[in-house]
């Protein structure tokens, strides 16, 4: 005999695994949150990788330099390192056979002016041209204060008036520990 609860699941047609309610979960992409014109060309077929290459955008901050790769240089003996080139703002201590420090070698321009190409031979799409456009617009973002905090924020304010410090020392108010520094920029920010 097998087990009460694995029979009724058998009996019943309602009954979903859970592996197929998560899977379903996951196939769901969140909506791309940024300019129109990002939105407009993301392909939601791709990858974000495969979305940066096609639009023309980098994927990396710093190019040519993977996190493997850096992690791979630090761990190479001294006598491979020496012949290496130096990354960029990366250093090397030249010591002598005794182990006392003769000098510092640090990164060659070369290096540097290589990255600077790389950066500046990126291909410059429709779509990247219209997203410099939009920053050089300069249109700065506000932080909107949700209606909690606001709500919040009000409360305090009506107990306290302008004294952001008995707010601060106001454990049952002021739960999330804000100092009076943060307060008043919450404030000022909220309009509360």
């Amino acid at each position: 005999m097998g087990n009460p609860r694995q029979r009724r699941k058998a009996r019943s047609s309602t009954y979903r695994p859970v592996r197929s309610t998560n899977a379903k979960r996951l196939r769901k992409r969140p909506p791309i949150k940024g300019p129109k014109v990002l939105q407009e060309a993301w392909d939601k077929a791709k990858t974000v990788r495969q979305n940066y290459t096609a639009l023309g955008l980098l994927t990396r901050l710093a190019p040519g330099m993977e996190d493997d790769k850096v992690r791979k240089e630090q761990k190479m003996d001294e006598d491979r390192a020496a012949t290496r080139p130096l990354p960029h703002g990366k250093g090397r201590i030249v010591r002598d056979e005794s182990g006392n420090v003769v000098g510092i070698e640090l990164a060659e321009d070369a290096v540097v002016e290589e990255r600077q190409e790389a950066v500046n031979s990126s291909p410059t799409t429709d779509t990247v041209r219209a997203l410099e456009r939009l920053s050089a617009s300069g249109r700065k973002m506000r932080r909107q204060a949700s209606a909690h905090e606001v709500k919040w924020l009000s409360s305090l304010v009506g107990v306290y008036g302008d004294d952001v410090d008995a707010m601060a020392k106001d454990i049952k108010r002021n739960v999330w520990q804000k100092t009076g520094g943060e307060l008043r920029r919450a404030i000022e920010k909220a309009g509360a």
